[in-house]
């Protein structure tokens, strides 16, 4: 299973799209992405699906989603441990993570003289890209801080790219638009590099 956060919202299992449900579930998935592999309290669950407003009778609905999520997601993906529920993500099946990894291996090599090898590993990872981050989620108060973080951590990336290339002339106009609302971008990555 493969999550990807760095754009649309998406999860794969092989080739295939796994269905998420509605925009509820998404949210909800969007959310316990942020903090995989940590618990996250039903109430901040609520406080967040429901922008600060949960509605009276939450915890039912709350249950629901993430019924809706595990039958998605298929057994052991969603924990239940007080005081609310875990996603369980392992190494390599979070996008933002392996970007992260990918990234910081490409400036290692680039440390340690090996610009060839750096400018490959910054450019896989952004390859991972597909679009802004957290795309759909953005706007949500839980989801802009990680957003705005990942967004900063691919133009350092992109900035990296351009030294270590020697290209000044990839198209960066609308790649550096596509993580903040602007144009789309080109490629798999979401950059026309």
């Amino acid at each position: 299973m493969e999550f990807r956060i760095l754009g649309p919202l998406e999860v794969a299992d092989g080739e295939r799209v796994v269905d998420l449900g509605g925009p509820r579930e998404r949210a909800l998935l969007a959310r316990l992405l942020i903090s995989a592999n940590l618990v996250v309290s039903a109430d901040r669950l609520a406080e967040d699906l429901w922008s600060g407003e949960p509605p009276a009778h939450w915890l039912p609905r709350l249950r629901v989603y993430i019924s809706r999520l595990r039958r998605a997601l298929g057994p052991g993906a969603v924990l239940t441990e007080p005081p609310g529920y875990r996603l369980r993500v392992a190494a390599g099946q979070l996008d933002a993570d392996e970007f992260a990894r990918l990234a910081a291996a490409g400036r290692r090599d680039l440390a340690d003289g090996r610009p060839e090898a750096a400018a490959a590993g910054l450019r896989r990872a952004l390859d991972l890209w597909r679009g802004p981050a957290l795309s759909g989620f953005a706007d949500l108060l839980f989801a802009r801080a990680d957003a705005v973080r990942l967004e900063e951590a691919r133009l350092s990336a992109v900035e990296d790219w351009v030294v270590v290339s020697g290209s000044g002339d990839g198209d960066f106009g609308a790649s550096a638009g596509a993580g903040h609302g602007g144009g789309g971008g080109g490629g798999a990555g979401g950059c026309d590099l």
